[in-house]
This record gives structure tokens, sequence and C-alpha cells, in this order.
């Protein structure tokens, strides 16, 4: 019999007793699950991040796994643990918006708050609620109980949710944000693929006749890959994850483009280089 999988998803680090104990409690409940870490170095509090990141792995994963994920300034207040079943998969959050765009990719029948406190832990805290209350919801999922044993449907329009769709035309030209910065220092940016692709068909354009204009810094062509360019040289590329990103062959693109600035405050404009 195929092993039921958790993929864990918090902004906790690994420096600290907090994951493992989570995955004592989930292990305690549903001993013949597999758990997988998808990160646990979300930056802290940072609910856009995880839900950008949850976003790009979710569709990875087999069909029933259960998705984890907690970063939780609200811990201890009055925000509820909801969860739905989309794309054969379980996806269980805080209800303070990190599951806005699960919610806005997929077609699915219910939203619900996990309100049975039967199946928490016997005593829960106010500021741990990922042990005491997500991974217990969590492992019985995993163990095969009902959604409907373990909350109530709630309404889409009960739930915080928040637009992380931040690409759009601009007269002639193309904008975008920053998602977030890899660990390598690459930006990746809020402009998907589609959207560049169109944009370039609509002024006829090619991807050498494309520039990115980035707090002040001006970067021509989009490139295939890092080798397109000489080491040290800066260029714009559609990533792993079908987004426009920026990178330094070699090198760091967020130390040498943003330094200080914060990266949520810088704004992406893409123009037609015109000849």
């Amino acid at each position: 019999m195929k092993k039921q999988l958790i993929v864990l998803m918090t902004d906790f680090g690994n420096d600290d007793i907090y994951v493992g104990v989570v995955k004592g409690v989930i292990k305690n409940i549903c001993p013949d699950c597999d758990i997988i870490d998808l990160t646990h170095n979300i930056p802290s509090y940072d609910i856009e991040q995880a839900a950008i990141k949850l976003y790009f792995a979710e569709k990875y994963y087999p069909e029933n796994t259960v998705f984890l994920c907690v970063v939780d300034p609200g811990v201890g207040s009055d925000r509820r643990p909801i969860g739905i079943r989309a794309n054969n998969k379980y996806f269980i959050a805080p209800d303070n918006g990190l599951l806005s765009l699960i919610i806005d990719k997929y077609i699915f029948d219910y939203l619900y708050w996990f309100n049975n406190s039967d199946y928490y832990l016997k005593e829960t805290s106010n500021t741990f609620h990922c042990r005491d209350i997500f991974a217990p919801i969590a492992a019985h999922i995993a163990k095969g109980v009902n959604l409907d044993l373990i909350g109530k449907k709630i309404n889409l329009s009960e739930i915080v949710k928040f637009d992380l769709t931040k690409c759009k035309e601009i007269g002639e030209s193309l904008g975008g944000s920053i998602l977030y910065i890899d660990k390598f220092g690459n930006i990746v940016t809020s402009i998907d693929i589609d959207s560049l692709n169109d944009y370039m068909y609509k002024y006829g354009a090619d991807k050498e006749q494309i520039y990115v204009l980035i707090n002040n810094q001006k970067i021509t062509g989009i490139s295939n890959t890092f080798s397109d360019v000489k080491i040290g040289e800066l260029l714009a590329y559609t990533g792993s994850f079908s987004m426009l990103e920026i990178g330094v062959r070699n090198g760091n693109a967020s130390d040498r483009i943003l330094g200080n600035t914060k990266y949520k405050d810088v704004k992406i404009e893409l123009k037609v280089e015109q000849v």
C-alpha cells in the first residue's frame, strides 16, 4: 500500500526544535506516513512568500499529498485553521491569505474551517498551533478521516485573501513587481511567461528587442540561460517556474541591483526597444 505523504512548509527555520516536534505529533497519529520538508526558511511572518512558494511547488507532488503550511503571525488570535481539497490534494493553513493563490488556481468543491477540537491535541497552547492544531489535522487527514468530520464548510467570502497578480500593461509597457529573492540572489518577478509572450506578440517584438528597467538599471534582451552572457553580467531570463527572473552570471543580482532597497518597494518595467 502506498504511504500517505505530508509536505511541511513553515517559517520556523532549522535551528530550533519546532519542526521536529511537529513531525513527532504527526507520526504519533499517522505513523505510516512519509514527511517531506518543502522549506522551513520562509522569512519570518512573510505570508505572501509562503503563498507564492506553495503555488510554485505543489504541482510536482502526487495526488492525495497533504500540504501543511504554517506561517502564522496571528497565532493565538481568532483566525481560523482552514483547508481545501483541490487538484486531488489537501491544503491546510491559517486563515491569513496563505492559500490565496491555490484558491485562485483551482476549482474546488468546499472550503473548510477545521473547528472540531476532537482532532486537536488535548492540550493546546496559545503560541504553537502548528503543533497543537494544524499537525494533528494533517495527520488525521492523512489517515483518511473525512474533512466533514474535522470541520464545517464555509464560504469563500468568509476568508482572508490577497491579490498577488501584479503583472499588467501600463501604456506601452508591461509592469510587474518582485515576488522574492532566491538563495542565489536571483530576482523572481511577477511577470509570467504567458504575459511576456502576449506582450511581445502584441508589439511584434522578439526577445532581443525587449529591455527590462529595474531600480535604475537597464537590461537588454531576454536570455535563455546564464551562459548567454559573460561572467559578472546581468541578464533577464525565464526561470524554472515560468516567471521572468533577473540574475548575474556567477553573481548576486539582488546585491547588485537592489542593495539596501526593500524588494517589495521596487517596480519592474518591460519595454520594446525602438529600432
